[in-house]
């Protein structure tokens, strides 16, 4: 007994401790983690732009969210793909699915998972990345500031193809059947946390602040990935 409520002591310290740090953890069930994309609305471009943007001007690319590991392994899923399909429909009812299924992704978000090992455990960078030549993999993409892909597209030359980017990029560390994960953007204050906690390097650390990605946040017993787009509806006049 007395093991037991030591062992319950600590876990409960634990969690009341992650959760002063501003992380953060969800359960990986059945070697899959749930994840949610949700599309926010701002008077402001942002990551979701830049996706359409790219996706639109890439022949046969396809997006992918991955999980990148510190020593290489790689665990990644297609997301979107109903954007890419023709189903042969007649225009009207093309129109319409297409219609529905936009509705759908900007009032309830699209829901995915991701298959993991049963041994899955260590440190990931989550990324969204374009990959164009079929690879499977976010590895080597472009990692930039999302406003240096809209930019191109304003004085864009004729035939013009954008590079395979990362449109996402948020650490999580994973360990014992959860994935841990900081609920505050990265900055001088918590630099530390995610060093300590979440195993970030120096590397990634960069690349967090390059493309200033939401912080990612539980939302339906999944992980919600935050990507913001522009609203005129949301601007003052």
């Amino acid at each position: 007994m007395y093991k037991i409520i030591i062992a319950l002591i600590l876990s409960s310290f634990f969690s009341a401790n992650i959760y002063a740090q501003g992380l953060a953890s969800n359960s990986i069930k059945n070697n899959k983690m749930d994840f949610l994309l949700s599309i926010s609305s701002r008077c402001m471009f942002g990551d979701f732009d830049a996706i359409k943007y790219d996706m639109e001007y890439s022949n046969n690319s396809h997006l992918l969210v991955s999980l990148l590991g510190a020593n290489g392994e790689e665990y990644s899923t297609e997301i979107l793909e109903e954007m890419l399909i023709d189903s042969g429909a007649e225009p009207e009812i093309e129109q319409k699915n297409a219609q529905d299924f936009v509705n759908n992704l900007f009032t309830k978000g699209y829901p995915f998972s991701i298959k993991v090992p049963s041994d899955f455990s260590g440190s990931y960078n989550l990324v969204i990345c374009k990959d164009s030549n079929g690879s499977k993999s976010c590895k080597n993409k472009n990692v930039g500031d999302i406003s240096q892909i809209l930019n191109a597209y304003k004085d864009r030359p004729q035939g013009y193809t954008p590079k395979d980017s990362i449109y996402f990029y948020q650490p999580v560390y994973v360990n014992k059947g959860s994935l841990n994960f900081s609920k505050e953007a990265l900055g001088e204050s918590n630099t530390a946390i995610f060093k300590r906690d979440l195993k970030v390097s120096d590397k990634s650390l960069v690349d967090i602040k390059t493309i200033g990605s939401f912080p990612l946040k539980n939302l339906n017993k999944m992980v919600a990935i935050d990507l913001p787009r522009y609203d005129v509806s949301k601007c003052g006049h």
